[in-house]
């Protein structure tokens, strides 16, 4: 029974650490006031990971992070040679690009300096003449440009434009992705159409090396804890 009860109380005392080490993500949540169509700007130094997740546009495009003033601050992903997978077209896919095929290198993380504006971009190359660079397509102010989930779900058409206008009155296949409670989902748009699928992709804020630390010797002290009174209790 004594052993039973010990081994009760260690579980419980490891999930209250597990636990413990998700409350800082969810606290530390990306928000609209920080991270939007408004821009991206924090307090502190603040590192996110990104990840690529699907691109619906038919021009090769890197997402970039890019300052107030339109300047490039760094790179995030760039889709290979062509802007979607082989085989995928304007009414098969609305030409799905995908990680591993369109996107070789799916996660990143970025450090947004403190103080500083940021948004995002995209920019088109013409498979033709790739080292020739669209003007960005950006995210400022202009919310008609992207849309964020803050945890929960997005649902898209998975036909293209030319798909659409040739077919009024129909409505499209759709798709939906779902990100976690602290995790931000952003569909951007890479011009025109408004589909809000050309490049998706999720965020989440890193946690802090000394908020870690602290969790770690939090989650420690409850499981020390546990062991003393395990040594009262079985004498």
């Amino acid at each position: 029974m004594k052993t039973k009860l010990v081994a009760s109380l260690t579980a419980a005392a490891a999930a209250s650490a597990v636990a413990s080490f998700s409350t800082p993500a969810l606290a530390g949540s990306l928000t609209p006031s920080n991270f939007g169509v408004n821009g991206i700007k924090f307090d502190t130094k603040t590192s996110v990971q990104f990840d690529f997740l699907e691109s619906h546009g038919m021009w090769q495009t890197a997402l970039g992070v890019y300052r107030k003033d339109d300047t490039l601050a760094g790179t995030l992903f760039t889709e290979n040679l062509r802007g979607y997978d082989p085989g995928t077209n304007d009414t098969s896919g609305d030409w799905k690009g995908t990680c591993g095929v369109s996107v070789s290198n799916c996660t990143t993380t970025f450090d947004f300096l403190a103080g500083v504006e940021y948004k995002f971009g995209l920019r088109k190359y013409d498979p033709l003449t790739p080292n020739i660079v669209k003007a960005p397509y950006s995210v400022g102010s202009d919310a008609n440009k992207a849309k964020f989930v803050y945890g929960g779900s997005y649902t898209y058409n998975l036909q293209g434009p030319t798909w659409i206008q040739n077919h009024p009155g129909q409505t499209p296949q759709t798709a939906t992705i779902s990100v976690g409670l602290d995790q931000v989902l952003a569909a951007m748009e890479d011009g025109y159409d408004k589909d809000y699928n050309d490049f998706i992709f999720k965020a989440v804020k890193v946690p802090e090396p000394s908020s870690a630390l602290a969790l770690l010797g939090a989650g420690a002290a409850s499981l020390l804890g546990v062991r003393r009174r395990r040594h009262r209790e079985i004498g």
